[in-house]
């Protein structure tokens, strides 16, 4: 029998965030382990992206008692050694996890520490159910996630039915807790059939398996007895087998600079100045699902089947109309108490990144913005107020809360955009932040920035980390609503392609 298998969840998504130009998500992944009680020597992995050493990952296990039963630890820790617009960033994920001898999770303990902040979640499950508690750089939250009719927790027990060796043809699937998103995915496994994998020069037997989820789908080649040898998945990321010492040495020369390393050059027509671009006409390829975006006066986006030999993706025919904030009256900010349209309602609420409720941050708000009530010349204030309290830092590699950033107002997109928004909503201008990408050196860089609503069902798009007045036409979102939304682009990184069909 052997149990987990690794999972990317929010390991793809820190490539993702590091990415952007001026970017974060914690990373983490999951052992691979047999339940049976042979391995005890820990496994070691290097991590590689696009061929180039990013890191290593050490997975140990052991039989142990959880709550006087008996049960499968794991432990594994990931180190991500890289660097952001050349500056280094250093991610350490651990993950203690527990599951019976069938392979049914009971606990888990993750953490993650990045620029000396440290994410903490632990989750209980008890039958139909998962009770988890996080501590993400001081902002607390707890709640019970419960499984819906019809729904099940999967198994860790990766080839199905807990066999031994993995059976071909087996197919699973089920609800797993994330600890990065903080909720239950979807997750497929299926087990393909024997095929042979290359380590080290050398072509070893294995068995061949396809896990997907929403954040990833990733191919595992595992042992008869279920130890992972390699794994291969987005943006030509690897795990693979090495000796120890391999394994944990450092990588030679220069690291990796993810954020040009995700940058995709466009091609079609050029754009000449971009940061006064008005409108821009785009090609969108080499996506899997559709992208989650309303419509709005910003974007108008328009999905058209395409094929590509291996198999059928989707094109997304892109247009995105800029413009500065209105200088006529626009609408008033929203009040506690009054009334608002349901379809707003989701760009003022709280969450745990951006606690707009938080007392600190409606002082804030207050002072800001000085007693004004015009939503367009009040995000004009925020805007101009982040940009100038926030320092550049892409060194800050995890994903952040806006009661951690205003703490210690330094950080990268993600951050300014999340500052902007906390503030924003506090103040009662309703906010989305959006994750794409936006046109600077020559590529596409992976970028985030907010959106404010100003009245008669117009949007506009700000660019408070670069101090412009307005997001130029080439933002391209990709995701919107929540910081969160940065997951959901995870699944097909590193296989867009864009072409620009105008830029005036």
């Amino acid at each position: 029998m052997y149990s987990k298998r690794t999972r990317l969840l929010a390991f793809v998504a820190l490539l993702l965030a590091l990415g952007g130009p001026a970017a974060s998500a914690p990373a983490a992944a999951a052992a691979t382990a047999a339940t049976s009680a042979a391995a005890v020597v820990p496994w070691y992995y290097g991590v590689y992206m696009r061929g180039e050493k990013i890191g290593s990952y050490v997975m140990k296990r052991t039989e142990a008692m959880l709550a006087g039963k008996p049960a499968t630890r794991t432990d594994a820790t990931m180190t991500l050694d890289m660097a952001v617009l050349g500056t280094p960033a250093r991610v350490v994920t651990s993950t203690v996890s527990w599951n019976n001898r069938t392979g049914t999770p009971l606990a888990l303990e993750f953490t993650s520490e990045a620029s000396g902040r440290t994410t903490r979640v632990k989750a209980t499950y008890e039958g139909r159910q998962v009770r988890y508690d996080a501590d993400i750089m001081g902002t607390r939250k707890s709640e019970t996630l419960f499984l819906k009719d019809g729904e099940k927790f999967l198994s860790e027990a990766g080839s199905g039915g807990g066999d031994t060796p993995p059976q071909p043809g087996r197919h699973l699937k089920g609800k797993v807790f994330s600890p990065q998103t903080l909720t239950l995915l979807d997750s497929d496994l299926r087990v393909l059939g024997r095929e042979p994998v290359i380590l080290g020069g050398q072509s070893v037997s294995a068995y061949k398996m396809i896990d997907t989820n929403p954040l990833a789908t990733s191919t595992l080649w595992v042992t008869e007895g279920g130890e992972m040898l390699r794994m291969d998945s987005v943006m030509g990321l690897q795990i693979r087998r090495e000796p120890r010492e391999t394994a944990l040495a450092p990588k030679a020369g220069k690291q990796v600079d993810i954020a040009t390393a995700v940058g995709i050059v466009p091609t079609g027509a050029a754009i000449n100045k971009p940061r006064s671009l008005r409108r821009g006409e785009y090609e969108l390829t080499g996506l899997t699902r559709p992208l989650p975006l309303e419509v709005d006066n910003v974007q108008i986006t328009t999905l058209q089947d395409g094929e590509e030999a291996g198999g059928s993706l989707l094109s997304a025919r892109i247009i995105v109309r800029a413009a500065p904030l209105p200088t006529a009256p626009a609408a008033p900010l929203f009040t506690p108490g009054q009334s608002v349209p349901d379809a707003l309602k989701p760009y003022l609420r709280a969450t745990t990144y951006i606690p707009a409720d938080d007392p600190q941050f409606r002082s804030l708000a207050e002072k800001v913005l000085g007693g004004e009530t015009d939503s367009a010349k009040a995000a004009a204030k925020i805007a101009t107020w982040v940009h100038k309290t926030m320092t550049p830092d892409p060194s800050i590699a995890t994903l952040r809360t806006a009661a951690d950033i205003v703490k210690s107002p330094r950080g990268v997109c993600r951050d300014y955009a999340t500052l902007f928004t906390a503030i924003a909503r506090a103040a009662g201008l309703p906010t989305k932040p959006c994750i794409g990408i936006a046109y600077a050196d020559g590529r596409f860089l992976y970028h985030a920035w907010p959106e404010v609503w100003v009245g008669n069902d117009t949007w506009v798009a700000l660019e408070p980390t670069w101090g412009a007045p307005f997001a130029d036409a080439t933002h391209i979102k990709l995701a919107e609503g929540e910081i969160t939304d940065i997951y959901a682009l995870s699944h097909d990184l590193g296989t867009y392609q864009v072409k620009v069909l105008r830029a005036e």
